[in-house]
């Protein structure tokens, strides 16, 4: 079974697979996502799953808020495939299981 994953953009070369959820990322050492990126919080932003597969991303109170396709969220938001989320100075790109093609993540036939 295929499962969603985070993509360190602009270079396709670091991923991060949604196996756990809730997934904390963060500059904090105890986050399951570290992030070297001293403009994010502690513990900055979630990401869950729920039980129907419907992923969101959930702002923990940071300081400078997270965005999602260059908005400032309020609390929390669902993602969609391909959303683009950044936490801090550091974005990534969403892509949800069932809808992305290894093309998509930067890989070729």
């Amino acid at each position: 079974m295929r499962q969603s994953l985070l993509r360190l953009e602009p270079t396709p070369c670091k991923m991060y697979l949604l196996k756990k959820t809730p997934l904390s990322i963060g500059r904090g050492l105890d986050c399951d996502l570290v992030l070297d990126d001293e403009s994010a919080s502690r513990e900055h932003a979630r990401i869950e799953i729920t039980m129907d597969a419907v992923s969101w991303v959930v702002d923990t109170k940071s300081l400078n808020g997270v965005l999602v396709n260059e908005r400032r969220i309020q609390g929390a938001q669902q993602l969609r495939h391909l959303d683009v989320i950044t936490v801090g100075r550091t974005r990534f790109r969403f892509f949800e299981a069932e809808a992305y093609q290894d093309s998509d993540l930067g890989f070729s036939n």
